[in-house]
């Protein structure tokens, strides 16, 4: 351990020596920018989280001053005399042990509730924090409404040792803090796999497995017209990834698959829950009728959420069909008990799928605990948490 803290001190103090040369022998002058971390790390062949760490001694020399989102660039006015290095000092101690997390969570909540509720996605929150606290880090939990992008950005060049993102509705947002926190040599993991992240390292569960598995269940109990019910968001990168999980099923069974079937899911908020279900049923009924009156009706439908299963189990009754007697109803996420349509409907979906969010938020820890240790190549890594099947019957 001190052989390795000594060789990473020793890298970083001959970055240092090898800027303040350079800018006393005016080959970088007052006002220049210094090349980019990157270009830095490759001519001294060093990582670029040491370059980092240089810059932030130089900061604090008076060399250089960082501009966030433009660049780090020499000051007018060089210090006369070279303070004594703190090599160990508390802050610099604290911040290579510190990791951002960016993201809507909701830390006062328990970990038991979340371990009970672990269907959202902020259970993520469980598996981070448990794995950051195992290995010796400590945390400092930012919240995107608040945070700018500026803010961030400052941090990643001289408070935080890595940085993990939860938080990924605004994905162009992710996309622009990802990119400002890998040129500020700053590790960087995001939660999802969306094809906007590919150029990141990234943790999601994996949606065509559990589609998948979703299908097989129904197929062994003896189904064999099996719909996929989407939703109107048809955005969403996982509803693709659900869709190759249940025809990959099919095809194993030699089954044929069928087209996919609306739903209805305006959030339709004025309404009071029973009224709002009630519509949505009715409404999604309407996407059914072609499907439930040709000459081969499906035995079983997928919802492609527990929230969504509800009103499909509306729209059959309004066909006269029982739920998971005259037809299987799936979901998906393992939330139906946190639905508000629970309160007002008896349905329970046949089976479901936990995506093990925490396991997620764990898993997503480790991948960068391992980009900041070196232990993988330069790539993007994903990784996809497996599902794991839940029957409610």
């Amino acid at each position: 351990m001190v052989k390795v803290q000594l060789e990473v001190e020793s890298a970083q103090a001959r970055v240092v020596a090898h800027v303040t040369s350079r800018i006393k022998r005016r080959d970088l002058k007052a006002g220049e920018r210094l090349p980019s971390r990157t270009d830095m790390a490759r001519e001294l062949g060093v990582s670029p989280m040491t370059v980092r760490g240089a810059i932030t001694e130089l900061a604090a020399l008076g060399y250089v001053a960082s501009k966030p989102r433009i660049g780090v660039f020499v000051c007018d006015r060089q210090p006369q005399q070279k303070p004594p290095r703190a090599t160990s000092s508390g802050m610099e101690a604290i911040a290579r042990s510190t990791i951002g997390v960016v993201g809507d969570l909701p830390l006062g909540v328990s970990e038991a509730y979340y371990r009970q509720e672990e269907g959202w996605l902020e259970a993520a929150v469980v598996g981070i924090y448990n794995v950051l606290r195992d290995s010796g880090y400590h945390s400092l939990s930012l919240n995107p409404k608040i945070a700018g992008m500026r803010d961030i950005q400052t941090l990643a060049d001289n408070v935080v040792a890595g940085m993990i993102v939860t938080e990924s509705g605004d994905y162009d947002r992710v996309t622009e803090l990802g990119l400002q926190v890998a040129e500020a040599g700053c590790p960087f993991v995001v939660a999802g796999n969306r094809p906007e992240f590919a150029q990141f390292d990234r943790v999601g569960p994996d949606h065509e497995q559990g589609a998948y598995e979703l299908a097989r269940f129904l197929i062994q109990k003896g189904r064999r017209n099996i719909a996929l019910v989407w939703g109107s968001d048809t955005d969403r990168y996982w509803f693709a990834s659900l869709r190759k999980g249940y025809e990959r099923a099919l095809h194993e069974f030699g089954l044929a698959h069928r087209p996919n079937i609306q739903s209805y899911d305006a959030p339709l908020k004025e309404l009071d829950s029973a009224k709002r279900l009630e519509l949505q049923s009715r409404a999604t009924a309407g996407f059914f009728v072609e499907a439930f009156q040709g000459p081969n009706p499906p035995d079983a439908l997928m919802a492609y959420s527990d929230a969504a299963s509800f009103a499909v189990a509306g729209a059959c009754r309004c066909f006269g069909k029982q739920p998971n007697v005259d037809i299987d109803i799936t979901g998906f996420d393992n939330l139906w008990r946190q639905s508000e349509y629970h309160a007002v409907d008896d349905f329970v979906p046949l089976a479901t799928i936990d995506k093990q969010n925490i396991r997620c938020g764990a898993e997503l820890t480790r991948l960068l605990l391992d980009r900041m240790s070196g232990k993988l190549d330069s790539a993007p890594q994903l990784q996809l948490v497996p599902p794991r099947l839940v029957l409610t019957e």
